[in-house]
């Protein structure tokens, strides 16, 4: 069997401009898919409100949503967003909010391929290129509102640019340009930047062995690179505090040791998941992907590695171990979270293709890579042919799990239809799937194993392509307040309208203004939107108050909310909405 050369026989010069700037707009292109799909999600609008404050009222040092809360994060994000909006010159939407995120992905493909090459190997580089954007965990946060994507593109890139210096090459503008990227991270979520490169230095020391604590403590650039990322948080950090004085205070410990610490402990308690959540997450949004990471350790434990690819490889690893054990530490557990574990772990997967066969233990993990690859692609050409057949039979609709949670069921519906009805993407789906499984084979046939990372990497590119482009969009549509928004303007024009209860942002957002919890004394002709638990939580007296008007069409949550307007008080002990209809 025929492996790659080796990493040190692949180094050469870095790829040329041209080259790099047509790898940046293949990441811009295959991530985009997704990114008009309206907002489903309460944080990803509310952080669309936040940018729409800062481009329209200026509000740079504390932006405010539409409800009027101050930023839950440092602003870097909100102030590129409000950039973009004002280049454009148009009110802030869906794709303008998501423009940072796209370009902050597609450009954290190219650092990551470029650092791949010069520490580990040309085709490595290129792996790790085409493995992260065809990880749905990463591709996913490409076309979101959130902070995530740019401050995993600043922490990372600080990350890659402290490691020469750990290795001795220290120079002023590695540790100048190291300290700016850590204080652009921190402006972006805080000091969560911080917490993460020191953790993932110390494993990677720890790994790496021969060096003690005492001489770490010694070294003066990461004392210059901690002081500068500092120095650049705290020129928002200070006046933010003296502007918000205890509110942002309150914020700040909220979004960092509130998250962190259990709820015996004075956290927040909110998302509180199991202690394996995060590494769970991990695999699953890397899939197959991640298995690779197997033979690598593997690799690295029994010495299949060559020296020169080793120290970066566990480098990688490190960062990979920091994200999955702080967070899963952590009080709080969310899906965005695992994203700078992404990069790491294309890295470290890419690394399998390093391994040194004439060593002790290679062929092993020779071996585990190319059962690994193999049997992924041999599962996913099965499932895509058993899902074509199963969908033109018509049997999906009667064999989906209806105990999966209401997105999965979306999901699993929307795939269903778009395989019965052979629709583009799916064609394209199986096209590609078709013609992944022929260059595996190929692959295995010549012992040409680059060839069948080729054809998985096609395969699952492909798949999240449909996932993110067209799956994602239609869920987001049908649960999406936009059209009821629009609706409900039309019927009641300029009436007052209130929430049965909370607060309602995408509603708002797409409604124009923020719409308030409704009074305990309702005034007559007003409207007010409630789902079917919210309803039966109103007073009698306000229930009797209520006659209903249109329902939505919008899926998911706690029930199809729908619009009812307030009527004078009458007498009447009670008034069921329902039979008005």
């Amino acid at each position: 069997m025929r492996s790659v050369p080796k990493a040190d026989e692949q180094r050469a010069a870095p790829p040329r401009a041209s080259i790099v700037a047509g790898a940046w707009l293949i990441a811009l292109l295959l991530l985009a898919p997704g990114l008009t799909s309206p907002f489903d999600k309460e944080m990803d609008a509310r952080s669309c409100t936040w940018v729409e404050d800062v481009a329209q009222s200026g509000h740079w040092l504390l932006p405010l949503d539409i409800y009027h809360r101050a930023s839950l994060k440092p602003p870097l994000f909100y102030w590129l967003g409000a950039i973009v909006i004002e280049m454009t010159g148009r009110r802030g939407d869906a794709p303008r909010c998501r423009i940072v995120s796209l370009l902050a992905g597609a450009t954290l493909a190219i650092v990551t391929m470029l650092w791949t090459a010069r520490r580990i190997g040309e085709f490595q580089g290129w792996l790790a290129f085409f493995i992260l954007i065809s990880t749905y965990a990463f591709a996913a946060r490409a076309t979101s509102a959130l902070v995530d994507m740019l401050f995993t593109l600043f922490l990372l890139s600080a990350y890659y640019l402290v490691y020469p210096l750990v290795e001795g090459a220290v120079s002023p503008w590695r540790v100048f340009a190291a300290g700016l990227l850590l204080g652009l991270a921190t402006l972006t979520k805080g000091p969560l930047a911080i917490v993460l490169c020191v953790l993932a230095g110390l494993i990677y020391l720890l790994a790496r062995r021969g060096i003690s604590l005492t001489a770490v403590l010694g070294w003066r650039w990461p004392w210059f690179v901690l002081s500068i990322g500092c120095a650049m948080a705290a020129a928002w950090y200070a006046p933010a505090l003296i502007a918000g004085q205890h509110r942002l205070a309150g914020i700040i410990m909220h979004e960092n040791t509130g998250h962190f610490l259990p709820l015996a402990m004075g956290g927040t308690g909110e998302a509180a998941r199991p202690v394996y959540y995060i590494a769970a997450r991990v695999a699953g949004g890397s899939m197959p992907w991640c298995l690779l990471v197997v033979p690598t350790i593997i690799a690295l434990a029994i010495g299949a590695i060559g020296k020169e690819t080793r120290r970066p490889l566990l480098y990688q690893l490190a960062m990979l171990l920091a994200v999955v054990l702080f967070f899963s530490t952590a009080s709080a557990k969310r899906d965005e979270y695992i994203l700078p574990a992404m990069p790491a772990l294309a890295i470290v997967a890419a690394g399998a293709f390093v391994i040194d066969p004439a060593t002790t233990g290679g062929r092993v993990a020779l071996a585990m890579r190319l059962v690994v690859l193999g049997g992924a692609a041999a599962l996913m050409a099965a499932f895509m042919l058993l899902a074509f057949v199963a969908a033109r039979a018509g049997m999906p609709a009667a064999m989906l799990n209806r105990q999966l949670q209401p997105s999965d069921l979306g999901y699993a519906r929307l795939f269903a239809e778009g395989m019965a009805r052979l629709e583009p993407p799916f064609l394209m789906l199986l096209g590609a799937s078709l013609l992944g499984i022929m260059i595996v084979m190929g692959g295995v046939w010549r012992a040409h194993e680059e060839w069948i990372a080729a054809g998985v990497a096609l395969m699952t590119l492909a798949g999240v392509l449909v996932f993110n482009g067209v799956l994602r969009p239609r869920l987001a549509l049908a649960r999406s307040p936009v059209r009821f928004a629009a609706e409900v303007r039309a019927r009641i024009r300029d009436a007052p309208l209130y929430l049965a209860r909370g607060q309602d942002v995408p509603f708002s957002l797409y409604y124009g203004r923020a719409v308030p919890p409704l009074p305990s004394t309702p005034p007559a002709g007003a409207f007010v939107l409630a789902r079917p638990d919210e309803l039966a939580a109103l007073a009698p007296s306000q229930r009797a108050r209520l006659k209903w008007v249109m329902n939505s069409e919008l899926v998911g949550g706690s029930g199809t909310p729908a619009l009812y307007e307030i009527e004078p008080p009458v007498a009447a002990s009670g008034f069921n909405p329902a039979n008005s209809k």
